[in-house]
């Protein structure tokens, strides 16, 4: 690791949305509640000797759902 950054990482495991394939979407307003369409991935790098943030990356890896027929 480099001396002055620090790598803290919180995980939450998608394994059983992944593998029941159930998804919960709100009629009202459109918006995915449970399911991989869920899963958002935040990586941040954050200066350790300040805490202030230099680097961020979001990704909604499964977003969009592309069905092989």
């Amino acid at each position: 690791m480099h001396a002055c950054g620090a790598i803290r990482g919180t995980f939450v495991d998608s394994t059983a949305d992944y593998i029941s394939a159930m998804e919960t979407i709100d009629e009202q307003t459109g918006l995915y509640l449970s399911g991989l369409r869920c899963v958002t991935v935040l990586i941040g790098v954050y200066k350790k000797s300040t805490g202030v943030p230099v680097l961020g990356v979001v990704n909604q890896p499964f977003c969009i759902n592309i069905d092989l027929q």
